[in-house]
């Protein structure tokens, strides 16, 4: 009968992954993306001498045995792309008004840190640590040696404990408000308010980085090349600057995926990795049930993200291999919710990665800060390139206050900048086609987990969705959903018995 032909739609994360895979088990697979370049937010862009990262600044489970990198082992990605591990004492740093606590690789070494600063709360400190454990296992995609049954996923979308929210949780565990802050403040890592974000949600990200936090070795792009070069070896074909216009269907199958161009590809199975409501536009009236695109098209998505990347002149400023989050708010959750009564031009909650240049010193720095897209709507109807003055001022008023923020973690670091590129939530929409420049898709809140969790399986019986709005948020969501997909079609028992062997 031939190979079976698969059609994999964008070259982020799941696209790749995904197409990779199917690709060394024997399948004739093409991977179609939009932009003249592969990776989505793997991508970097290269400015002035220096390379920057769009959307991968750290990779957890990542140290040897352990869930992503039984995921990148599978692919033989280690011989092509180097990975260095995080700071042991303190891959992340959370700054408050006053206070500062380091995160320590592993759980003991966290829970232990967590004891020290918070005596008084030992026991509820060490009932969370094995909660958060214990919710992390229940996912088989995750924890590959978790036993496969019917109907697990509802049980665990059923379970009280997964379902609560994260700052209901710690509000009924923990007195000190200090604490509370301190296991939430990683939350921009996945955008969603910890008032709103389900337990489970949070503790799988935050057990995969305490777990084993990990970073490319040099831009983000070495494993975007890496996964390219499995995939081409495999005999796999990528296709840059091939917009997908049409998913043709016939009798509940996608016949043909159409491009702008008007060619048409067969294909026994389409791999949708792009945003889920780009899909909606792209299937005939017919083919999805009105009540399965009523649902798609008014999920709630994710916030969107302000990115700001650059470079500073002389040695840079001394740090160890660890990211920061800056807070001025004990309640984490007020970010998401108080724009409208805090200075959009000045955020309250940032993110900072420095990228280590020479040993223990960083001459490249990318801060990411929650961004509404409602801010940025005046000039949705642009394109990039051709923005308006009043844009390119209110995005330079917004940089230079996270260049300010900057002497919070390093004093007089301003005057080295020496160059710096910003990115709105419309950069983020233009360039990866996130619906709204949401920064992780669509958002699994506590009130409506079960209208935002998506089947990787649709009605149209060969075409599957991937990525970060099916599964989970960012890399760990995005490759699992890519397994999920590939699961489909070699057999999901044998894909985790394999990757569980590694």
């Amino acid at each position: 009968m031939g190979q079976p032909k698969v059609v994999v739609i964008g070259s982020g994360m799941a696209g790749l992954y995904a197409g990779t895979y199917l690709a060394r088990e024997g399948m004739d697979v093409t991977i179609l993306e939009k932009e003249p370049t592969p990776g989505g937010l793997l991508a970097s862009f290269h400015r002035r001498g220096s390379w920057f990262d769009t959307g991968l600044h750290y990779l957890g489970s990542l140290s040897p045995g352990q869930a992503l990198w039984r995921y990148f082992q599978a692919l033989d990605l280690f011989p092509l792309c180097q990975f260095d591990a995080m700071d042991d004492c303190g891959f992340e740093e959370y700054r408050f008004p006053g206070f500062t606590f380091d995160v320590p690789q592993g759980w003991a070494a966290f829970v232990r840190s967590l004891e020290t600063t918070f005596p008084l709360e030992k026991d509820a400190i060490r009932t969370c640590a094995k909660d958060w454990q214990t919710l992390a296992g229940l996912f088989p995609l995750y924890n590959l040696q978790a036993q496969l049954k019917p109907g697990q996923e509802a049980e665990i979308l059923a379970d009280p404990l997964a379902l609560q929210s994260l700052a209901g949780y710690l509000q009924e565990r923990f007195r000190d408000p200090r604490l509370r802050a301190v296991l939430s403040a990683n939350n921009p890592l996945y955008g969603i308010a910890p008032d709103e974000c389900p337990l489970y949600i949070h503790a799988l990200i935050t057990d995969s980085f305490v777990s084993g936090a990990w970073r490319v070795h040099g831009p983000s792009r070495n494993l975007v090349q890496a996964l390219v070069q499995r995939f081409r070896e495999a005999g796999g074909t990528l296709r840059v600057n091939a917009r997908v216009r049409q998913l043709a269907s016939e009798n509940q199958r996608v016949r043909a995926v159409v491009l702008d161009s008007g060619e048409e590809l067969a294909a026994d199975w389409v791999i949708f990795t792009a945003h889920p409501k780009e899909m909606l536009g792209m299937v005939a009236p017919h083919a999805l049930r009105p009540i399965y695109q009523q649902r798609v098209s008014g999920l709630e998505e994710t916030i969107s993200v302000f990115g700001l990347s650059l470079t500073l002149r002389g040695t840079g400023v001394a740090t160890p291999r660890r990211n920061y989050f800056l807070h001025r708010h004990w309640d984490t959750s007020e970010v998401y919710h108080a724009f409208a009564a805090h200075d959009p031009y000045d955020p309250d909650t940032i993110f900072v990665s420095p990228v280590e240049t020479s040993p223990g010193y960083a001459k490249t720095i990318s801060i990411m800060c929650p961004m509404p897209f409602a801010f940025w709507a005046p000039w949705k109807d642009t394109t990039r390139g051709n923005r308006p003055v009043a844009y390119r001022e209110a995005k330079e008023k917004i940089a230079l206050a996270l260049i300010r923020r900057l002497e919070e973690l390093w004093p007089g670091v301003g005057t080295q900048v020496d160059f710096w590129e910003g990115a709105t939530p419309l950069t983020f929409r233009d360039y990866t086609g996130t619906w709204e420049g949401s920064a992780y898709g669509i958002k699994k809140s506590c009130g409506r987990l079960r209208e935002a969790t998506l089947s990787t399986r649709t009605r149209l019986e060969n075409l599957l969705l991937a990525g970060q709005s099916v599964v989970l948020p960012g890399i760990v969501g995005a490759t699992t959903s890519a397994a999920a997909a590939v699961g489909n079609i070699v057999g999901y028992e044998a894909l985790v018995k394999k990757l569980a062997r590694l």
